[in-house]
């Protein structure tokens, strides 16, 4: 549901459980925030860091999911983050969901001084721009070509990023498109093991349009590739049974189970 808003639209996502203000035109918020939040393992009081956070979506929909947590709503664009802050008053989440305006390609005291110190996070989860420089069109809209275009930060200083502010055996959860596979898997070199990767499927026998990837900091447990999740039926456009539940905040991601179905 989408309705008028002052300069933007006031969204509801996860069946209405999360309510997102965020603008007309340029960056908006996808189903790949909530597929995002809907890996993340976090326990009661664990905090996570939601890198590039833009208005806050992904964030909000894990402070939902995980009621016991704590969030920090991570990015540089002064604009999305006013937005994240009065989505996290209109959500009624100011205890436990904070902005940390900080720039990914940016130094350590910024983290610091916004409240993530180095081993302060239980989960990490980024949602990077996905196209290098120079491959697609930019977008005029500013918002929508830093959310879209990896302009001189590549993919592992986000690795680099997270596993700094991750604790021991923490997790970090990364979606992005399946080219870019390689590239993630060389920024967990060294950083993190036990790597599941889960691909997402708009339907049973088309290729993946999206990858979700979940690494654990300091673990040596073998990478697995899990069997894809499908988004939509076979035919016509209703959700799969598995993906209504996710995307209505009723279900999340079978990362932990290797198992994922229509």
């Amino acid at each position: 549901m989408t309705r008028g808003a002052k300069n933007g639209t006031c969204d509801a996502f996860l069946g209405g459980k999360v309510r997102l203000r965020q603008p007309s035109r340029g960056n908006r918020a996808s189903i790949d925030a909530i597929l995002l939040a809907a890996a993340v393992p976090l326990e009661a009081g664990g905090l996570c860091a939601d890198l590039g956070a833009g208005t806050g979506a992904a964030g909000l929909a894990l402070a939902v999911r995980a009621p016991d947590s704590r969030i920090a709503l991570v990015d540089k664009d002064k604009a999305a983050l006013a937005l994240a802050d009065e989505n996290i008053v209109l959500n009624g989440l100011e205890g436990r969901v904070f902005i940390a305006r900080c720039d990914i390609g940016g130094d350590h005291a910024c983290f610091e001084d916004a409240g993530l110190s180095p081993g302060s996070c239980a989960a990490v989860m980024a949602n990077p721009p996905y196209y290098p420089p120079g491959t697609v069109r930019l977008p005029t809209d500013t918002g929508r070509r830093s959310a879209f275009v990896a302009e001189g930060i590549p993919l592992s200083q986000w690795l680099k990023v997270a596993a700094r502010l991750l604790r021991a055996k923490g997790s970090a959860v990364f979606i992005h498109r399946p080219e870019a596979l390689a590239e993630l898997l060389e920024g967990c070199r060294n950083r993190f093991g036990g790597i599941e990767i889960l691909p997402i499927q708009p339907r049973p026998q088309a290729p993946a349009i999206r990858i979700i990837l979940r690494a654990v900091k300091g673990s040596r447990a073998p990478l697995r590739l899990l069997p894809p999740f499908i988004l939509h039926e076979a035919q016509g456009s209703h959700y799969a049974a598995s993906a209504g539940k996710v995307l209505s905040g009723d279900g999340i991601l079978p990362l932990d189970e290797g198992e994922a179905g229509a």
